[in-house]
């Protein structure tokens, strides 16, 4: 397990990674440490690790402040000192709330419920996926001048979110401004067809694109129809292990 501690008290960080090291619950593999609420903001964006203990109180803000604006899809345990904040830090994706000083017993607990976390959101992810064979959306209702227009899910290429708006790329290079965003429309595509690889884009597994690979941390989306920015695009790295599964399904 890949794990981030986020704190700016070295004797607290100091304490946390030693206690990870010594409990028998999960395997780590790295400990990374983040210090500042500026350096946890790009982090959160764009990574790939397995669980985030979080301090709330550092020094250059408060964190559950910062995280009110971002996509958070990494399991996340807070530790602090106050009782405080405790609901709070229960929107988002918090797996427990460790009031420092914390014991080893009191960590163990915490990584148990991780454990148990994930197994249920696992069996819940493939009951799911069973009930709902067949059931994703199939055709995209969009207006052109004063006509509409049914987008066959199959002639889609990609979908481009940029601000509040979110525009779709169909395959005879033709786009359409459609009343959705890229966080809900995901979730209405057959994941077998589409992905979303960064913030912006969600690209079609039959749309005409390369892969180009320049480090294990930087893949590169090359479209035969022209991007809206005419920018380079980016698997972000905390989508790269998804996305090398989703090309080898």
């Amino acid at each position: 397990m890949n794990i981030v501690i986020i704190e700016d008290e070295d004797l607290a960080a100091n304490h946390l990674k030693s206690k990870l090291l010594e409990q028998n619950v999960v395997p780590i593999q790295s400990i990374k440490r983040i210090t500042s609420v500026s350096e946890m903001s790009g982090f959160f964006n764009d990574s790939s690790t397995d669980l985030v203990f979080l301090d709330i109180h550092l020094a250059d803000g408060n964190s559950l402040e910062t995280l009110s604006n971002i996509d958070v899809k990494i399991p996340i345990i807070f530790t602090t000192a106050y009782h405080d904040y405790a609901v709070d830090a229960f929107k988002h994706f918090a797996i427990d709330y460790l009031l420092k000083p914390f014991d080893i017993e009191a960590l163990e607990k915490s990584l148990e419920k991780l454990i148990s976390f994930k197994q249920s959101f696992q069996e819940n992810i493939n009951h799911f996926s069973e009930r709902n064979k067949g059931a994703f959306q199939k055709r995209f209702l969009v207006n052109q001048g004063n006509e509409l227009l049914s987008i066959s899910v199959d002639d889609i290429s990609f979908f481009y979110g940029f601000g509040k708006h979110l525009f779709i790329y169909t395959n005879n290079k033709k786009s359409y401004l459609y009343n959705d965003t890229i966080k809900n429309v995901i979730t209405k595509l057959n994941p077998d067809d589409f992905i979303r690889i960064n913030r912006n884009y969600i690209i079609g597994f039959n749309s005409d694109f390369k892969v180009i690979k320049h480090s294990s941390l930087k893949i590169e989306i090359v479209m035969t129809q022209e991007n809206p920015n005419k920018e380079q695009v980016f698997v972000s790295k905390s989508e790269i292990k998804y996305f090398k599964e989703w090309l080898n399904k």
